[in-house]
């Protein structure tokens, strides 16, 4: 939709299939070669003249995010969960809560319950969470937060994201 309004359009998505260049693209492209080769040390570099360690998705986030920096508008795939995710230093427009699964147990919790928590911490105070509505209700139990149902999925009310910001 962006593209062919002539924007220019970002995605950020984890894990790839058959090149680490499918993870950051613009209008549909693969960051090339060259923009990783030229980036990825940069970041290498920042991180250590700032004695910052990071992981791979931490340098992968931060190579996607150097890459973006004329884009219009950008779509960020967080990593195993929402609340200590390296995109969430992004404020969005909306949050997507797509599923809620036993993946990733042993960094994420062991319950669908705790799951829910770590996935809800993408949730910022303003802005609108879209999900199936099974997952909304998940997380609006398990985060003390109200739900409103809008048909095709559901949004969480903004003043309802009070309770989160103290956990």
């Amino acid at each position: 939709m962006y593209q062919a309004a002539g924007y220019r359009d970002g995605l950020f998505v984890s894990p790839h299939v058959s090149s680490f260049r499918e993870r950051i693209q613009i209008r549909g492209e693969l960051i090339s070669e060259e923009a990783v080769i030229a980036g990825l040390p940069m970041i290498v570099d920042l991180c250590a003249a700032h004695k910052l360690p990071a992981t791979f998705f931490e340098l992968t986030t931060a190579l996607a995010f150097h890459h973006f920096r004329d884009a219009d508008a950008v779509a960020l795939e967080v990593g195993l969960g929402g609340r200590l995710d390296a995109t969430n230093v992004v404020t969005p427009t909306v949050s997507v809560i797509c599923s809620i699964g036993l993946d990733h147990t042993r960094i994420l919790g062991e319950t669908v319950e705790e799951i829910a928590m770590e996935k809800a911490g993408i949730m910022k105070r303003g802005i609108p969470v879209r999900t199936v509505d099974v997952m909304v209700r998940l997380c609006a139990r398990v985060c003390g937060l109200g739900w409103r149902g809008t048909g095709r999925g559901s949004l969480f009310k903004e003043h309802d994201l009070t309770s989160l910001q103290a956990k």
